[in-house]
């Protein structure tokens, strides 16, 4: 009847297990989060084998731990690693997007200084004709200067914010599927650690 309550408790772990990571399967977690609810599906384990264990499943628990332990401790740092490169590949190319975009606002900022600047020297003609006809000449000619500097504005902005949209939309895709391979990953280990508390280490192995 014990042996039989052991594999209950087992089945009853697995499925909590189960239920949480099919609802954490496609929203991402920050690590620590997603590591403590890793660790507390162990730990549900852990529990069910101490209470309902006896010395020989007590003995069967640690070599079975000893042996998946090591395996999940890598799943987590391997998942750690992939987040962690998910976002710096995602903060270098914003990074480079922001520092062309400085480069294209410097320019305008330039553009629209010499404009300005042409259109005061205007103010400081003595006779007023001569300022009058200064405008006039310089207006004219600013129409153009004016027009590229604008379409050029507006394509700097549809640019940076095209790339930013990108970067984002890549980010996401690359820490959804870092959290999928920790689940998938994760799930396995625990079905394979369950078959060894329930029918032993090699038993566990053989369906690996």
């Amino acid at each position: 009847r014990k042996a039989n309550v052991v594999t209950e408790m087992h089945t009853i772990a697995l499925i909590i297990i189960s239920l949480a990571f099919i609802g954490t399967a496609y929203a991402v977690l920050p690590f620590p989060i997603a590591k403590a609810e890793a660790d507390e599906d162990i730990f549900i384990l852990v529990s069910a084998n101490k209470v309902f264990g006896d010395a020989a499943n007590l003995s069967m628990t640690a070599l079975c731990f000893n042996h998946y332990m090591p395996v999940l401790k890598q799943i987590s740092v391997n998942f750690s690693e992939q987040y962690v490169q998910c976002v710096d590949v995602a903060t270098k190319t914003m990074a480079n997007l922001n520092a062309t975009a400085v480069q294209q606002r410097a320019a305008l900022f330039n553009g629209t200084t010499s404009l300005c600047s042409a259109l005061t020297v205007c103010n400081n003609y003595g006779n007023m004709l001569d300022s009058l006809e200064c405008y006039g000449v310089a207006l004219s000619a600013d129409i153009n200067i004016s027009n590229n500097l604008s379409f050029n504005a507006s394509t700097a902005a549809i640019t940076l914010k095209s790339g930013l949209t990108k970067v984002a939309d890549q980010k996401k895709t690359c820490t959804n599927d870092a959290q999928l391979s920790y689940n998938t990953k994760t799930l396995k280990t625990f079905e394979e650690l369950n078959a060894c508390l329930a029918n032993g280490l090699s038993a566990a192995v053989a369906i690996a």
